[in-house]
């Protein structure tokens, strides 16, 4: 069944990124692979937090590295809040330590940026 607001056939997805564009480039990424998706973006804890309680979402994604905000920390997050949402870092940063500890930590995967 889908979720409210989300057609038939499509992927709620939440983008946990800083950056407006890098958030953009993901969605636009997904799309031209031919992913049906509306994608709503969390840019700190504090956003994160009141979309997982007011929206129900697929997936998360995730970036690494933000100013004042950690991609480990949103894994914490959404643990909390729904453990077993899917959540796969999308990073251009993220070492071969850190891809194992976040595995380790409950995501799903994580992908290069590059």
């Amino acid at each position: 069944m889908p979720f409210a607001g989300t057609p038939l056939g499509q992927l709620s997805i939440l983008l946990v990124e800083d950056s407006a564009v890098d958030a953009e480039l993901v969605a636009d990424m997904l799309v031209e692979s031919g992913i049906l998706a509306v994608f709503e973006r969390a840019e700190d804890e504090e956003g994160l937090i009141a979309l997982l309680t007011g929206k129900r979402f697929d997936i998360v994604l995730s970036d690494l590295s933000m100013p004042g905000f950690s991609g480990m920390r949103a894994l914490e997050v959404v643990r909390e809040v729904h453990p077993s949402m899917p959540f796969v870092f999308v990073s251009g940063t993220m070492g071969e330590e850190l891809a194992v500890q976040a595995l380790q930590q409950g995501a799903a995967d994580y992908i290069l940026k590059h």
